[in-house]
């Protein structure tokens, strides 16, 4: 609860940048990992996938398995 409303301020004031903005939650060190979490899915949301930088899931394991799974969640709420 303590870091909500840096997420939010952060996703909020990013511009668009999702890339800089990840890497600026990286980059203030302490526990940042939970708010990267939380900031990627935000703003990878609002992005889309074909706006996020290509190093965001280059190296990610079962990425045409994770990208079906998304799709299908997006499909089902589609109806």
């Amino acid at each position: 609860e303590q870091s909500v409303p840096n997420v939010l301020s952060a996703a909020k004031n990013g511009g668009g940048d999702v890339w800089g903005v990840l890497l600026a939650n990286a980059n203030r060190g302490g526990e940042n990992v939970h708010t990267g979490a939380v900031l990627g899915a935000l703003l990878g949301a609002e992005a889309g996938a074909a706006a996020l930088a290509p190093e965001l899931s280059a190296g990610l394991a079962n990425k045409v398995e994770i990208g079906a799974e998304i799709e299908a969640v997006v499909a089902a709420l589609d109806q």
